[in-house]
C-alpha cells in the first residue's frame, strides 16, 4: 500500500510540473504530463492486485493518506501556503482514516 501512495502523490507532483511547465510536445502534454499518466496507469494495476487480495474496506482508507502527503509537497515543491482551513481540513481527514482503522481491528 505504501508503495501505491508513493506512486499517487509522485503522479499528483508531475501533474503539477506538467501543467505549469512552459515547453510543450504534441497536444500540450509535456514529459511531467506523460511520466504522471504513467504512474496512474500504475497505480490503477498495482491497486487491482491489492483489491484482489484485502477486503476494500481494509485497504481504501489509506488512500486518504495521499491528502496531507500532496499538501505537504505543494508547499515544500510547489510554493504553496499552508492556511488554517487547508491543516484543519488535513487533521480531520487523518482522524477520520484513524477512526476508521480503529473501528474495522475492534
Amino acid at each position: 500500500m505504501t508503495v501505491i501512495l508513493l506512486i499517487m502523490v509522485s503522479a499528483q507532483v508531475l501533474a503539477k510540473y506538467g501543467a505549469v511547465a512552459p515547453k510543450t510536445w504534441l497536444w500540450g502534454l509535456n514529459f511531467f504530463l506523460v511520466f504522471s499518466y504513467f504512474l496512474y496507469l500504475l497505480r490503477g494495476i498495482l491497486w487491482s492486485v491489492v483489491l484482489r487480495r484485502y477486503e476494500l474496506s481494509r485497504v481504501y482508507p489509506w488512500l486518504s493518506l495521499s491528502f496531507p502527503l500532496v499538501l505537504l509537497s505543494g508547499i515544500i515543491l510547489h510554493g504553496e501556503t499552508l492556511t488554517i482551513g487547508k491543516a484543519i481540513g488535513t487533521l480531520l481527514i487523518l482522524a477520520g482514516t484513524a477512526l476508521i482503522s480503529v473501528e474495522r481491528n475492534q
